[in-house]
């Protein structure tokens, strides 16, 4: 741990004030935030009554009359459900936020039954399960950047949850001891990590829903694809990246990481990701992947 570097109690309140800033930087933005799609409410709107008769036989239809075209179809439609599921978890992470900052004070941290929860009840994998396969290499790549920005931020909570959730847990600072988990330097500095995500998270969501709007429909591939089986390759490393081997987030992915395959067919597949090897195999209705990472 990073305790040693910070072993005097009279440091303490200087040093807490300052990661307390990092904290509030995850929750800053909800207030303002709305559900996407919502632009803020505005006065009703009077139905428009018609000033001419419909056309009837009597009084045909001009051949000159406008139609409107039907709308054309295009991936943001496709990728509705990322987008919601994408914002669900948004909202989900600043009220965790919020909940840990209620037990942050200059003296210690305290971590409560709720907190706990509300971190764990973050929803990484309805985020996962809304990416489609056989999206383009563009879009692939900003669906996945706003799914690190996510996981990076509830990586970043990781340490909240070694308190476990059946009492309130005050963690407080012990000069040269390290006898108590999570230390209150562990939670804070790791609540540190996913201040870079939070803070683009809104940025990035917008830029691949403009991407989206300007892209037309795909064909989407079936669950045992191989397309799919990236997309859960993929997904797998960016989780590994930021919570595996005791990490608390701090990896966003704003390129797609170079990606080989060695052997496979529909429902499985052998390969590396970042020159990591990984094996993937669709099982139920749902893939197992397995990355060397550690």
């Amino acid at each position: 741990m990073r305790m040693q570097q910070h072993d005097q109690v009279h440091g303490w309140r200087r040093q807490v004030a300052a990661a307390s800033l990092l904290v509030l930087a995850l929750g800053a933005a909800a207030c303002g935030d709305q559900p996407a799609g919502s632009g803020g409410s505005s006065p009703p709107q009077p139905t428009p009554t018609a000033a001419t008769p419909a056309p009837t036989a009597s009084t045909p239809a001009s051949p000159t009359s406008p139609v409107t075209p039907p709308a054309r179809r295009t991936a943001a439609d496709q990728l509705r459900d990322f987008f919601a599921a994408a914002r669900d978890a948004d909202t989900a992470l600043h009220r965790a936020a919020r909940l840990i900052n209620e037990g942050v004070t200059e003296d210690a941290v305290t971590v409560r039954p709720a907190t706990v929860a509300a971190v764990k009840a973050v929803p990484l994998e309805a985020v996962y399960r809304a990416v489609p396969a056989g999206l383009d290499r563009e879009l692939l790549r900003g669906v996945l950047l706003v799914y690190s920005d996510i996981v990076s931020r509830r990586m970043a909570m990781g340490p909240v949850t070694y308190a476990g959730g059946d009492a309130v847990v005050v963690v407080l600072p012990r000069p040269g001891r390290q006898d108590t988990s999570p230390s209150a330097w562990e939670i804070l500095t790791g609540l540190g990590d996913g201040h870079a995500a939070a803070a683009r998270f809104e940025g990035d969501l917008a830029a691949v829903r403009s991407t989206a709007a300007r892209t037309p429909a795909f064909t989407v591939r079936s669950d045992t694809s191989r397309a799919a089986a990236e997309v859960a390759v993929r997904v797998t490393h960016i989780a590994a990246a930021n919570g595996g081997c005791g990490g608390t987030g701090g990896q966003v992915f704003s390129r797609l990481v170079p990606m080989t395959w060695k052997s496979g067919s529909d429902g499985h597949w052998t390969g590396t990701v970042d020159g990591i090897g990984f094996d993937a195999t669709h099982q139920g209705d749902s893939w197992r992947v397995r990355i060397d990472a550690c």
